[in-house]
């Protein structure tokens, strides 16, 4: 989600030396003091060399968007996939590509999704004579997050900015590049232009709910308000469907109030209320405790809750384990999301259904996955969603940088983080090349349907 207006401000172009050791020294009293996941990695502990590093490196007068690099570098290092540093932008010169994963290979796709970048060829396995996963490691010095579907994804999709990674690897930085591209028996290499900006990769797949014979297809691409008109047109259309479809491939998250309709319709009338997300706050102040009731999120020993929640609520705390323990005295006590079924009057859904996932699903999505996950009659199809959730919070540093990094430790009902540990699919099928084309079978929708049809 982008930064708020009222958090950003004008600054010089240039930052000096001793502006970057007071960034640097800014930087680390802020994560130490209210960064969520500090200790839930050795990033704690790495922190300082991380950014004596930085600075070493570091000339004694240099473009804002170079320290704004280095600092992102230094959070790449972190679990946290939300944490990022505002003003960094990656150098001008791409790929004129779009780029998807599919499976453990990457697909080369034109920017129109006519057709794949060579016909014929659709695997990309080497970027001037080397090899893809040399790239994809380069990319990931500036992605933060640790979760592996993630990391692939982000990974995948930052290939085609070619002259940053050229750079950082001290590679020629030349107006073409040579694209080695397989049909998974033979290669050929193609030549392509280097130009100033990126493709735009657009919503995929497409934005279209629909029906598909007699199942419906849901598709929510981000839970953003515009998802929840769809949601409250659909759903009561969909009632007397064979089986359902809810499509979230590629929704990195928003709001948890635009799903919330969709889940309790998911949910079993008979259930009862549903705790989807425990969580601890680092922002232990009045502000941090709106930020997590804004999440729906409220303290699990308070007296917000009527006696059904809180024996969901105590059901769920006796045996939650958490996986990483939040510091004692640096975090706020338990908070809870309870999620009820549907009321008599609201649409319900009492089909098969399938929900379809993928390694971009991310932040809010994760919290709906971790709603419908081991739901009666709910299957989880594709691959393992992002894993990440955190409330993140802007902070600004002297020179005006500024950056984001989580607030909130979140967890699932279970104990597991789920920073860095996406939900696990029921089935797993990678995306097909064929899948991001434009006309071409998607076979993760087919597989759903053929699922629902058995």
């Amino acid at each position: 989600m982008p930064l708020p207006l009222s958090c950003r401000s004008i600054t010089a172009d240039w930052i000096d030396r001793a502006a970057a050791e007071r960034d640097a020294q800014a930087f680390q009293t802020l994560l130490e003091d209210h960064y969520a996941y500090l200790h839930a990695s050795g990033f704690g502990q790495e922190l300082p060399g991380l950014l004596a590093d930085a600075l070493r490196g570091a000339p004694e007068r240099q473009d804002r968007g170079e320290w704004a690099q280095a600092l992102q570098g230094v959070l790449s290092r972190s679990v946290d996939g939300h944490a990022r540093v505002r003003e960094f932008r990656p150098l001008p010169g791409a790929i004129l590509a779009l780029m998807h994963v599919s499976g453990d290979r990457v697909v080369a796709v034109r920017p129109d999704r006519s057709g794949f970048l060579l016909p014929d060829f659709p695997f990309l396995t080497a970027i001037d004579g080397l090899g893809v996963e040399a790239w994809l490691a380069q990319v990931g010095t500036l992605v933060a997050g640790s979760g592996a579907s993630w990391r692939r994804e982000r990974t995948v999709s930052g290939l085609h900015l070619i002259q940053q990674s050229r750079r950082r690897l001290g590679r020629p930085e030349t107006d073409t590049a040579t694209l080695t591209l397989s049909d998974g028996t033979g290669s050929r290499e193609v030549q392509v232009p280097v130009v100033p900006e990126r493709p735009e990769y657009g919503v995929w797949p497409a934005p279209q709910s629909r029906w598909i014979g007699d199942v419906g297809y849901l598709r929510l691409p981000a839970m953003t308000p515009r998802a929840a008109p769809e949601i409250a047109r659909w759903l009561p259309e969909f009632g007397p469907a064979r089986g359902l479809i809810v499509d979230v491939r590629g929704n990195p998250g928003g709001m948890r109030d635009v799903f919330l309709p969709l889940l309790r319709a998911l949910l079993p009338c008979e259930a009862g209320p549903r705790v989807v997300n425990v969580a601890a706050s680092r922002q232990l102040d009045a502000e941090g405790a709106e930020r997590l009731a804004g999440r729906h999120l409220h303290p699990v020993d308070g007296a917000h809750w009527t006696d059904a929640e809180r024996a969901a609520v105590a059901e769920t705390m006796s045996t939650f384990r958490p996986t990483w323990t939040p510091p004692a005295g640096s975090f706020s006590g338990w908070y809870a999301q309870v999620v009820h079924p549907a009321a008599p009057d609201e649409p319900r859904v009492t089909c098969p259904v399938v929900v379809l996932t993928d390694g971009q699903c991310f932040s809010a999505t994760d919290i709906f996955l971790s709603g419908v996950q081991g739901l009666p009659g709910v299957t989880l199809l594709g691959e393992t969603s992002g894993g990440g959730s955190g409330s993140p919070r802007v902070h600004a540093l002297p020179s005006g940088l500024q950056f984001r990094a989580a607030s909130m430790a979140s967890f699932r009902p279970s104990g597991e983080l789920i920073e860095g540990h996406g939900s696990v699919v029921d089935v797993r099928v990678p995306a097909a090349p064929e899948s991001f084309l434009a006309g071409g079978v998607d076979n993760v929708v087919q597989a759903a349907l053929t699922r629902l049809q058995n």
